[in-house]
């Protein structure tokens, strides 16, 4: 009977043990990201950064290869983005305070 025992509680824990490995295989951790709208007050190509203006916070952000630019629902290059010229950006941050964008809708300022 004492093996028996034995036999259930290693059975048990071994089909925790794959259940946990399995459940930890399908869930990749979660990065910090967030939407933010404002005024581009500066872009520099060269470090592949921008600043944004909403309200009276300025933050700066910074952009890779994989950020997808889009201005009047087509797909544009960073060189696209120019000072004055109010976006929309989804970013995610890979180091805490330091945000990543990962979309940048941009709308051109409308001149009268």
């Amino acid at each position: 009977m004492k093996k028996l025992s034995i036999l259930f509680a290693v059975g048990v824990m071994a089909l925790f043990s794959c259940g946990a490995t399995s459940l930890q295989a399908d869930t990749a951790p979660m990065l910090p990201h967030g939407t933010d709208k404002g005024e581009i007050t500066a872009v520099n190509t060269n470090s592949h950064t921008f600043t944004l203006r909403e309200g009276k916070k300025e933050f700066s952000m910074s952009y890779d290869d994989k950020t997808q630019f889009v201005e009047s629902g087509r797909t544009v290059q960073a060189t696209a983005m120019t000072k004055g010229e109010k976006a929309k950006v989804q970013f995610v941050e890979h180091e805490p305070g330091k945000p990543t964008a990962t979309k940048v809708d941009l709308h051109p300022a409308h001149h009268s």
